[in-house]
């Protein structure tokens, strides 16, 4: 029986492009929700209690679940 031989450092090299990728993608997609939110209650120069009700969170929790997700990849790619 034959065994497959990986590349360990190209299969680590594909995680973190990989990671970096989602992090990109879902920090462009916050934004691209921060734009929608100010086209349909206002924009956030306005002063817009909704508008901020809205982005507030978003910008918060967004960031927060990144740093918990890259603190993930990171351990996963040390160990």
């Amino acid at each position: 029986m034959d065994l497959a031989h990986i590349n360990r450092n190209a299969l680590r090299v594909g995680y973190l492009v990989s990671a970096a990728g989602s992090v990109c993608g879902s920090v462009f997609l916050m934004l691209a929700l921060v734009n929608v939110v100010q086209i349909k209650l206002g924009t956030l120069g306005c002063g817009s209690a909704q508008t901020y009700g809205a982005v507030v969170p978003l910008v918060t929790l967004v960031p927060a679940g990144l740093l918990i997700y890259v603190g993930f990849v990171l351990y996963a790619f040390t160990h």
